[in-house]
């Protein structure tokens, strides 16, 4: 969630925003618009559109957004790299019930035997 202090009256949807008025914006809704994003709900690596709220935007850009696009790439190509057969062990998955923070509330995984990947801990066994 992001507040901001409107700068000039406006109206969105029916409702009138006075200058000075906190604004919040919901950022895992806004990334999650079925208008906006093909199967919002779905992770896709290879998704096309690129026009989320993540990183804010204008003045208030983040600006660590590089860091934490090159952080995530390098996390993810490792976490796959070692443990190729990652799957979730559940269909459904459980959401946390949190108005700031969208995610599961537990992410079940099964993964090879870890003598497969050998050195992911250091040692040969969890």
């Amino acid at each position: 969630m992001v507040s901001r202090w409107a700068y000039s009256d406006f109206e969105i949807d029916g409702k009138v925003i006075k200058r000075g008025d906190s604004v919040n914006l919901m950022l895992g809704s806004a990334n999650r618009d079925q208008e906006q994003f093909v199967n919002p709900d779905e992770l896709n690596f290879q998704r096309e559109e690129s026009k989320h709220c993540g990183f804010g935007s204008g003045i208030h850009f983040c600006l660590g957004a590089t860091l934490a696009r090159a952080e995530a790439t390098i996390a993810l190509n490792t976490l796959i790299n070692r443990l190729p057969n990652l799957n979730l062990k559940e269909d459904a998955i459980e959401w946390a019930d949190n108005i700031v923070f969208h995610g599961p509330k537990h992410l079940h995984l099964t993964f090879s035997s870890p003598r497969d990947v050998k050195g992911l801990w250091g040692h040969d066994h969890v």
